[in-house]
């Protein structure tokens, strides 16, 4: 159950919403038909009747207490519609107060805050490999957002998969106009291996919204959200990531210098991914190499523009024949294009990296 904290209980009382992890559960029980719920101020985890309670005729004492919409956890945290019978809800309170659960109609007042998702708000879905996914919006602020309205509850358990806004927020909302680029770190719990990220952004006019990859501190990848999209990030557990919001009249941030970034994750199994960075318009050619000097296969070939790249090596061959386990070479060289008609100065670099099978 939850009291400022998780508090582990040996009783299940009516009322009260707990958290429990198992294979299969079956509740046995009295028939439960009313209820009166106390609250304490902030978060509240409670608990259900034995039907279904439309949360629209729950009743609150007084009818300004609430401050949220309800939550309930299926894969993630969403707003619920129903206290379903067998589980638990999040709601949280303006101060001390009661709630109360009835089957049978109620003619006293009843005040519950809905969610309602402003037109203009842009949406990210993050989700894992087993179903799980969390959607966040994203908006410059307006008179209609109330960002307070979209913090999430309290922390769940290890080990249950969540996907927020720092500090825990469904939304990330950025003023209307911005003399600088904003980030927002996005957190992801549970350690997953691979991430689905997808998108749907409706006002790229006035702001270009980017998804910032990053390792150790550093950033090593880009992704632009505009319009809709999807895209899978591999060893995700590895990289964090944020938000940036810039003005779409603002040109992307260009990097000052030629760079190979470190190979990651290294040593790996099966896919590393190679980030690197072009200031200027150039010939790019990246190779991997094998201990014995010999070509493997080629990640990138050709003129790319200036910007932050991205490629991946899931340890095979050119031809997409598996390599055996050892130590192998990423090697980079860019000849920047003529500017004025004087070629400007080649650079080249070289990563190690090991592979184990």
């Amino acid at each position: 159950s939850y009291s400022a904290g998780y508090v582990r209980s040996d009783t299940l009382k009516p009322g009260i919403g707990y958290w429990l992890k198992s294979q299969q559960t079956s509740i046995i029980g009295c028939p439960l038909t009313l209820d009166t719920i106390v609250l304490a101020n902030g978060w509240n985890m409670i608990g259900s009747l034995s039907s279904a309670v439309s949360v629209a005729s729950i009743v609150s004492i007084p009818d300004t207490l609430l401050s949220s919409p309800y939550f309930e956890y299926t894969n993630s945290y969403t707003v619920a519609d129903s206290i379903r019978p067998g589980k638990g809800y999040w709601i949280r309170s303006r101060g001390s107060g009661r709630l109360v659960l009835s089957l049978a109609p109620s003619i006293l007042p009843k005040r519950t805050p809905a969610f309602q998702t402003p037109e203009n708000f842009n949406t990210l879905n993050v989700g894992d490999e087993t179903g799980h996914s969390q959607l966040l919006f994203f908006a410059s602020e307006n008179s209609r957002i109330n960002a307070d309205f979209y913090e999430l509850p309290p922390a769940a358990p290890p080990g249950v998969f969540e996907a927020f806004f720092a500090p825990r927020r469904r939304a990330a909302v950025h003023p209307p106009e911005l003399k600088k680029p904003l980030e927002f770190p996005i957190l992801v719990s549970s350690g997953p291996n691979r991430l689905n990220f997808s998108w749907r952004v409706d006002n790229e006019k006035n702001f270009a919204y980017i998804l910032v990859e990053m390792f150790g501190g550093k950033e090593v990848g880009e992704i632009q959200l505009t319009g809709g999209g999807k895209v899978a990030v591999e060893d995700a557990d590895r990289l964090t990531f944020r938000l940036r919001v810039q003005e779409a009249t603002g040109k992307l941030k260009i990097p000052g210098e030629f760079s190979l970034g470190e190979v990651y994750p290294n040593p790996f199994n099966p896919v590393t991914h190679v980030s690197y960075t072009l200031p200027s318009d150039a010939d790019v050619r990246i190779v991997v190499y094998d201990i014995l000097g010999s070509e493997v296969t080629r990640l990138a070939e050709g003129v790319q523009k200036a910007g932050r790249y991205r490629t991946d090596w899931s340890g095979t061959t050119v031809g997409g024949t598996p390599v055996s386990s050892g130590v192998y070479y990423v090697s980079m060289t860019a000849s920047p294009l003529p500017v004025g008609g004087q070629p400007g100065a080649s650079y080249s670099a070289v990563r190690k990296v090991l592979l184990i099978r």
